[in-house]
């Protein structure tokens, strides 16, 4: 099996979005499902727990299978927490860091992701689709170029030192 940065040389992103993706993943989980449990269970795969062990589908108590699935990560909910983390690692460069990787939609999310998922790195369940990273969000509206400050904090200001 590949690592991320090994894929990455084999597509048109560069390893720089599969390290970017990963690290997202990461912030992604923590901020929905709270910090791994201890003690640490394995790096989370993508979007789904991967075969679980024993082979079977069904619901029995199947050690580790329940926790996984408990740390799944939508595709939707995983562009919204790429976007986020951008936005704390990058802040106004944000846009411009993803466009050095090549990254210009929340599509190509997606297929960096299904290139993970198709070397077997990351997995998904049987409801995740590249559909879910189509048109989650304009990253123009997201990544915003120039930071706009309103001039509310001085009206706010004087309005409470006035009382």
């Amino acid at each position: 099996m590949q690592d991320t940065l090994t894929v990455g040389k084999s597509t048109k992103y560069p390893p720089g979005a599969f390290e970017f993706l990963r690290r997202g993943l990461d912030y992604t989980v923590s901020r929905l499902h709270g910090p791994p449990p201890t003690p640490p269970t394995p790096p989370t795969p993508f979007i789904g727990p991967g075969p679980s062990p024993g082979g079977g589908g069904g619901g029995g108590s199947g050690e580790g299978g329940v926790e996984a699935l408990d740390r799944h990560v939508s595709g939707r909910d995983l562009c919204f927490g790429l976007r986020d983390f951008a936005l704390e690692e990058y802040g106004l460069l944000a846009r411009t860091v993803l466009k050095s990787w090549r990254l210009y939609s929340s599509a190509d999310f997606g297929r960096v992701v299904y290139t993970l998922v198709d070397q077997g790195i990351w997995f998904k369940t049987e409801e995740d689709s590249f559909d879910d990273f189509i048109d989650v969000f304009s990253f123009a509206e997201a990544f915003p170029q120039v930071l706009e400050l309103a001039d509310d904090s001085r009206e706010a200001e004087a309005t409470q030192g006035a009382g």
